[in-house]
């Protein structure tokens, strides 16, 4: 689940942030997740393109499940929720820095 919450980073514009895994859930698993990313661009209040392959209009999605956003699908389908939380982490910081290089 550690792997699988390092990937879900950056897959729609408002998970940028580090995604840690809380489940407590060990092992491996094999699992497809469907959601339409298009839905988070929304939420982010980025435009998505309005025509598909050669100007065509995009078409309308069959699946009901491409319906959903990240975290819908995470939800339904796996029964997984993310939360929102601040959390200590660990940051760099430079607190002096010469202008010109010493010799090694």
């Amino acid at each position: 689940m550690t792997q699988f919450a390092d990937l879900l980073r950056g897959r729609t514009p408002d998970l940028q942030s580090p995604i840690l895994d809380s489940t407590g859930i060990e092992g491996s698993w094999d699992f497809t997740l469907t959601f339409n990313p298009v839905i988070g661009l929304l939420a982010a209040g980025i435009r998505p393109p309005e025509a598909g392959p050669a100007g065509n209009p995009a078409p309308a999605a069959a699946d009901p499940s491409a319906g959903y956003s990240i975290y819908e699908a995470l939800e339904k389908q796996l029964g997984l929720k993310l939360e929102k939380q601040k959390r200590p982490g660990q940051v760099i910081v430079v607190d002096h820095i010469e202008q010109t290089p010493t010799p090694d």
